[in-house]
């Protein structure tokens, strides 16, 4: 719909409804010219407004002004406190230009501080996940992608190094069981040298030629000793790095996992030599090889070889060698049958049958011994044919029951033989070394031997028996004590 009246405050064209001076009545509309409308409009004819429509507060909707709407009290009263504030003057008057420069400066400071503050937080963050992640591909047992890690090299050079170690203690318990063999060798040369020195029949010639090799293996008795104390007082074990994958360990349980690795290392090498080989050097490393198996671990042995003093050692074997007696040899082999008797192995068999065994020759030079005590020419051909004495034609040895029967014949220009004899019977008796001696058979004659020459002539047979152990390797004496020659008394045997 064309809108025909206009709705402002003032009239336009000619006409008005109401006063001018009355502002309270109604303002009526100025009719439009009807060639603004068209030739076919009508125009509109003003109606009063009826007494009901103002009383009831409604204006009509054409009507030229519309109702102001009513504000609350408290609402005008708030918003004409706020106009009057707005049109007050601060005290100072307005801000200076300078100070809000400064202010937007502190402001945009702040907030690059803050931002370089965030870029910093984030770049720790970053770097710390990126940490993180890198000690984790390094340390962890089970990351591998990257290939080895440094836990896994790590673990591969502890593996080397346990290696290279049990390589090590298998070469030494190697060298300790070469040097048990030397020893106990250089033990039975040192006794036995010893013995051969001391016996007066030897030319000079060869007593000088004992009288060195018991020289050579009293130096290197002392030297193989400390050479094995020194290897055995070696670190068996050998210390690495844990990785996260391996376990706690005491000290004696790595202790038990290097002595079994020597062996599972032994037992390899020994698994190598054809177990049905007959060449000499097979034989030779094979015994060696499982000698030193024995060796591994074994604590009695170690103990033993730590408990001797090396200078008291040194000095019992030249106190030995200067005064002899049964006493500091019995000292000396303990002391070497207690080391070779620890080891478990062949030697320490060959040891215990060294103790048990009897030293025949010994025994022969015991009986010399008491016989040179009753016959001052003993041993003397040529003494023999002139004053007499006594020979000895042969020894009947049984071990089983230590018995012995000595046969031999004497010579006296006298007719003493039969006192003589009986004289060499109670030398014998008493000796340490012998027990129940025995005269079994004395036959005499006129003369030298088939009767004929100066002097007379008797055979015997005397039977007697070694002491208990007086003559095993243990305790029997190399050089042997001489007894007071018996001019009297014969032990009769019916």
């Amino acid at each position: 719909m064309a809108e025909l009246i206009k709705l402002d405050g003032s009239s336009s064209g000619s006409g008005t409804s109401g006063g001018a001076g009355n502002p309270g009545a109604p303002t009526t509309a100025t009719a439009t010219k009807p060639e603004a409308l068209g030739p076919q409009a009508t125009v509109p004819q003003p109606q009063p407004e009826s007494n009901l429509s103002k009383d009831l507060g409604l204006t009509d909707i054409f009507s030229k002004t519309a109702p102001k709407p009513r504000e609350s009290k408290m609402v005008a009263s708030i918003v004409a406190g706020k106009e009057a504030l707005a049109k007050l003057k601060p005290i100072l008057g307005a801000p200076p230009v300078l100070e809000k420069s400064l202010e937007q400066e502190k402001t945009t400071h702040m907030k690059h501080k803050l931002r370089r503050a965030q870029a910093f937080f984030l770049l720790v963050f970053a770097a710390g996940w990126a940490g993180a992640l890198y000690f984790y591909s390094e340390l962890s047992p089970n990351f591998d992608l990257l290939g080895p890690n440094t836990t896994h090299k790590l673990h591969d050079t502890n593996t080397s190094l346990k290696k290279l170690q049990t390589d090590l203690n298998k070469y030494r318990f190697l060298a300790v069981q070469l040097d048990l063999n030397d020893f106990s060798y250089q033990s039975d040369r040192f006794f036995a040298n010893l013995a051969s020195a001391n016996n007066p029949a030897l030319s000079p010639e060869q007593h000088d030629q004992f009288l060195a090799n018991l020289e050579e293996a009293k130096k290197a008795l002392p030297t193989l000793l400390s050479d094995i104390r020194n290897l055995l007082n070696k670190d068996l074990a050998i210390s690495t790095f844990r990785t996260e994958g391996e376990t706690v360990q005491s000290d004696d349980q790595i202790r038990q996992e290097f002595e079994e690795s020597v062996k599972n290392a032994l037992r390899d090498d020994r698994n190598k030599i054809p177990a049905i080989s007959t060449e000499t050097e097979d034989l030779q490393n094979g015994r060696l090889l499982d000698n030193t198996l024995k060796l591994v671990g074994n604590r009695a042995f170690v103990s033993s070889v730590g408990q001797i003093l090396l200078d008291d050692f040194t000095k019992n074997l030249n106190d030995y060698i200067n005064t002899p007696d049964v006493k500091k040899e019995k000292a000396l082999r303990d002391v070497i049958a207690k080391i070779l008797a620890t080891t478990r192995s062949d030697i320490a068999t060959v040891a215990e049958l060294k103790q048990r065994r009897i030293d025949w020759s010994t025994v022969i030079q015991q009986i010399e011994s008491e016989t040179r005590n009753v016959d001052k020419h003993y041993g003397q051909v040529l003494l023999y044919q002139t004053y007499g004495g006594i020979v000895y034609t042969g020894y009947d040895f049984d071990a089983a029951t230590n018995k012995i029967v000595l046969s031999g014949s004497t010579r006296t220009m006298d007719g003493s033989n039969f006192t003589l004899m009986s004289n060499l019977v109670d030398q014998l008796e008493l000796s340490t070394h012998f027990e129940d001696v025995q005269m079994r058979s004395f036959s005499k004659t006129k003369g030298g031997n088939g009767g004929a020459g100066e002097g007379y002539s008797a055979n015997f047979k005397i039977d007697l028996r070694m002491e208990p152990q007086k003559f095993s390797e243990k305790d029997k004496s190399a050089v042997l004590e001489k007894k007071a020659p018996v001019q009297t008394g014969v032990k009769r045997v019916n």
